[in-house]
């Protein structure tokens, strides 16, 4: 059985990571898979699979304004089918027909905070050939209706979800908005969950097996994310700074580890850098951004403890059992430490921003240091019931997929 994998994020190591998960418990049910990429970077796609076997992909180059023409096809539904005589979009279109099944990858929150038309209009393209299609493990909501722009995409995105024919969410917040209209879902957590991988560090990183360390992964966002646009950048940078000061006050390395790969001055390596030049004499080191989720993971694992404002530097601490504050800064990360009862272990990261006094910060960063042992006993259960929660909601993917 052929399965189509559409909408998947690039140029970012945790979504690499649930990738690999996926495309592996995929593999083990004898599955075939083919990603469709629709304009997307020749180097990004080469670089997210790089090392990673038995998935095939292709890249569909679509004429200058391809983005747009799908956002307003996806508008009129009766003039929707023209999309197939632009070129790029016949051969997609072809490959989709030629699945049994199409899925949307797990990771993103495209239909989100982010409003993606581009993520509706694939999954419009599929619904249209009567093919079996699934949502897996993504972040979907909350979405404003505050502006007429909010409002349509809020429209549209109902009304595509709700003739998919699976859909499962990984985060409670996701769960709850698709409760909330009442559309039916499966509960699973984030796919990377599925695989811990048993890799060693390669030789050149071999010197953080003796080293006391914390990894650090700060989040550049007032230039980007709609909930920091009214944020002073220099205020998130300040914070960050008095973390790195903070740690290395306590006797520790900092490492940081870039899951923003391939995007030059737009990747976290020109962010980090950025910051290490506003603490010269730190005891920091900034690991390429060339190596994959597999060796963040194992670094994370030998790590004392992770202070994270991405999402899967948490994902990582919890499935290799290192103790972690979240700097949470959208649902996706409130929802999935509410969904695993780990929520005493967030901080929502632009009140930190907006709040002179972090004091407080500084305190649990001393408490999970000092409580070490007892928080890896936690994560171990928390780990074991994310893991299976994942795999029973998989064990409905496949009852779907081969219901005739």
């Amino acid at each position: 059985m052929k399965i189509a994998i559409i909408d998947q994020p690039l140029n970012n190591r945790g979504d690499q990571s649930a990738h690999k998960a996926f495309i592996k418990v995929l593999k083990d049910h004898s599955f075939k898979t083919l990603a469709l990429f629709i304009n997307n970077d020749i180097n990004s796609v080469k670089s997210f699979f790089k090392d990673i076997n038995d998935v095939e992909y292709k890249i569909y180059n679509t004429p200058k304004g391809g983005s747009l023409i799908k956002k307003i096809l996806i508008r009129f539904p009766l003039l929707f089918h023209l999309i197939i005589f632009f070129p790029g979009y016949k051969r997609f279109c072809h490959d989709l027909k030629n699945s049994d099944v199409v899925v949307m990858a797990p990771g993103g929150a495209n239909i989100g905070v982010y409003k993606s038309w581009s993520t509706l209009s694939d999954l419009y393209i599929a619904l249209s050939f009567n093919k079996k299609v699934a949502i897996w493990g993504r972040s979907i909501g909350p979405l404003s209706k505050k502006t007429k722009s909010d409002r349509r995409f809020f429209k549209k995105a109902i009304e595509v979800i709700k003739q998919v024919g699976f859909i499962s969410v990984r985060d409670k917040k996701s769960q709850d908005f698709l409760s909330s209209l009442d559309i039916n879902y499966v509960e699973t957590t984030d796919t990377a969950f599925m695989y811990t991988p048993q890799v060693c560090l390669p030789k050149e990183l071999s010197y953080l097996k003796n080293k006391k360390y914390i990894v650090f992964v700060p989040h550049e966002l007032c230039s980007w994310h709609p909930f920091f646009k009214d944020i002073d950048p220099k205020k998130i940078d300040y914070l960050y700074i008095n973390i790195i000061n903070k740690i290395t006050s306590m006797g520790y390395k900092i490492v940081m580890l870039p899951q923003l790969f391939c995007r030059g001055i737009k990747g976290d390596f020109h962010y980090f850098t950025y910051l290490k030049q506003k603490v010269k004499g730190s005891d920091l080191d900034i690991l390429s951004e060339g190596y994959d989720s597999d060796i963040q993971q194992v670094v994370v694992k030998n790590a004392d403890a992770v202070i994270g404002a991405r999402y899967h530097s948490i994902i990582f601490a919890i499935n290799n059992l290192t103790p972690f504050i979240s700097l949470s800064y959208e649902p996706k990360m409130y929802g999935i430490l509410d969904s695993l009862d780990l929520k005493k272990y967030s901080i929502d990261l632009k009140n930190l921003v907006m709040n002179d006094d972090i004091s407080v910060f500084f305190e649990s960063i001393d408490n999970i240091i000092k409580s070490k042992k007892i928080i890896k006993n936690v994560l171990k259960e928390k780990k074991g019931l994310a893991k299976q929660i994942a795999f029973d909601a998989f064990e409905q993917f496949i009852i779907y997929v081969k219901n005739e």
